[in-house]
């Protein structure tokens, strides 16, 4: 091997070394800094410019027909702020990045300035041209699989060709380039993901948290309300319905003839199991009607109509529940009978104006009413005999066309300041 051979070996080698040593340069800074574009296009364009014996480079972004200058190392100042304040442009397609976009491959041109592209005054090529003092143009698509992302360029001032090991070269830098870019798009979707994951972790969290707080709302109100109106209620939020207002209102009181004596005489279980199937079975009936339970009290429950949802006729609603609830007990009774409990039922409803509200402490709260109304319902429900629905006068004007009654002449309760007509509801009236 003579001496010029020799030689030329040697370029090779020592070229390969520092292609070698760039690569693993370019590779750290990715590792170190991803996603972090600028800081990667800088250092590949510099490795590239050193190594291909150029003076100045250009990373391009490539995007729905448009193209962007978004790493740039060594290029004229003129040249430089060309790109920055043109932002996104579209080529012509006979310039090399047109050519580019269209077929996806390698451009060379050994003199730009000799074409008929600069002649016509395109702009990019003018400012390649007269701004760059560029000559000799060298530029390699950025490709991900068919996808293209963009173009990396390298630049001389002088017409001279660049060789094909530099070729080379720069495809390795322009691979490089676009690992960046993919890699960076990457990082881009996990961190919108893990944001969009926050996020929604976020809203879960107060969903739940709201969710919690309306079923522990929910649960406190169906202690007093129908299932149905306590949702309407918390759906709603509007708590405006529990706060401290007069309404007229169709209360009505029931409970369980002969319970106390008969509390006293059995077992306290069995006791119990009445209770438990007396109120489940009376609950359902109150909870259909839209009735709203104001307490219970061992055998004895308040129903308030039209507070806190208002309906069109309460002491109509409140007497027709009644008789449902008297021939449901009279069911229950004949089966308790052959037990051998001697039970009753027995019902009072009133219709009239009343105060109603929420009473309580954050601890404990309970939706109630009182008035006169709330007191005669009470009385009535307390001298009706079994198997009667006591009403007033003023109850039985408001429903008389719908129920069948019979009078039972006038009554004093106590706390109520004048006698009272009182009448008990036989059945509905006949269609």
């Amino acid at each position: 091997m003579d001496q010029e051979s020799l030689d030329s070996c040697r370029r090779e080698l020592n070229d390969a070394l520092q292609a070698r040593g760039a690569l693993e340069d370019i590779l750290r800074v990715m590792n170190e800094s991803p996603g972090e574009l600028t800081v990667i296009f800088d250092v590949i364009l510099e490795k590239a410019l050193r190594l291909c014996h150029a003076p100045f480079g250009v990373v391009f972004l490539y995007e729905s027909g448009f193209y962007e200058a978004v790493g740039r190392l060594g290029l004229p100042k003129a040249h430089d702020e060309w790109f920055r304040k043109t932002g996104r442009f579209k080529a012509d397609s006979e310039s090399g990045l047109g050519y580019i976009a269209n077929e996806k491959k390698p451009v060379h041109i050994q003199d730009v300035a000799a074409e008929e592209i600069y002649k016509r005054r395109d702009p990019l090529r003018v400012a390649t041209v007269e701004l760059g003092k560029a000559r000799t143009f060298l530029a390699v698509p950025l490709m991900a699989g068919e996808d293209m992302l963009g173009a990396f360029a390298v630049y001389r001032q002088e017409i001279r060709k660049f060789s094909d090991s530099e070729i080379a070269l720069v495809e390795i830098f322009a691979r490089n380039a676009a690992i960046a870019l993919e890699h960076t798009k990457l990082l881009a979707r996990v961190r919108d993901q893990a944001k969009e994951l926050e996020a929604l972790n976020q809203d879960l969290q107060w969903r739940v948290s709201k969710q919690v707080e309306e079923l522990e709302r929910l649960g406190r109100l169906k202690r007093f309300l129908s299932p149905e109106v306590a949702e309407l209620i918390v759906s709603s939020g509007d708590d405006s319905l529990l706060r401290s207002h007069r309404r007229r209102v169709a209360a009505l009181f029931c409970d369980l003839r002969g319970f106390t004596a008969f509390a006293e005489s059995v077992e306290p279980e069995e006791a119990m199991e009445i209770l438990q199937t007396y109120h489940r079975d009376m609950g359902e009936l109150i909870a259909r009607h839209r009735g709203t339970i104001d307490h219970r009290a061992g055998d004895g429950i308040m129903v308030i109509f039209n507070d806190p949802i208002p309906c069109k006729n309460p002491a109509h609603d409140a007497v027709k529940m009644a008789i449902e609830m008297r021939d449901h007990m009279r069911r229950l009774l004949r089966k308790w009978q052959k037990l051998d409990y001697d039970l009753g039922f027995g019902v009072g409803v009133a219709f009239g104006y009343a105060t109603l509200g929420m009473v309580g402490d954050e601890t404990r709260s309970d939706y109630t009413a009182n008035g006169t109304v709330i007191n005669l319902a009470s009385r009535l429900a307390e001298d009706a005999r079994a198997d009667q629905i006591l009403v007033t006068q003023r109850t039985l004007s408001e429903i008389e066309d719908a129920f069948e009654f019979e009078s039972l002449g006038a009554c004093e309760f106590k706390g109520i300041s004048r006698p009272q007509k009182i009448y008990n509801v036989k059945s509905a009236a006949p269609t």
